[in-house]
């Protein structure tokens, strides 16, 4: 159709080409993110600990329902579970609590108890 029409695509229309360099940006950022908290979670008891460390390495750490970390020099912010779901609050907080040999729980699920249908007593 593009042909058809004679369009051609204006070079600062590209959407992609600065979207390409961001991209580019925050891959090396997630994964050095991900290598630096692997490295952490071995030597860390506690969530505390890993955001003071974390914090001489360059990030903020901000933990609410979930765990978020933010590149002070970047200024790039970057979700727990966008770098994996091993990188969530929950398995941090697993993986840290096996580190000090607490056993986690898993939590409970629903137990739905059944009632059996009573016929009639013929």
């Amino acid at each position: 159709m593009e042909q058809r029409l004679e369009l051609i695509q204006a070079p600062e229309m590209r959407i992609n080409k600065r979207q390409g360099l961001e991209n580019v940006l925050t891959d090396k950022q997630h994964l050095k993110l991900k290598s630096s908290v692997d490295e952490l979670l071995n030597t860390v008891v506690s969530i505390d600990e890993l955001k003071a460390k974390l914090l001489a390495q360059g990030y903020k750490t901000y933990v609410g329902r979930g765990i978020a970390f933010y590149h002070l020099q970047k200024n790039i912010k970057i979700k727990g579970s966008d770098l994996g779901r091993s990188y969530s609050l929950a398995s941090i907080e697993k993986g840290l609590a096996q580190n000090i040999g607490i056993e986690v729980k898993e939590q409970p699920k629903q137990v739905q108890n059944r009632q059996k249908k009573q016929g009639l007593g013929i």
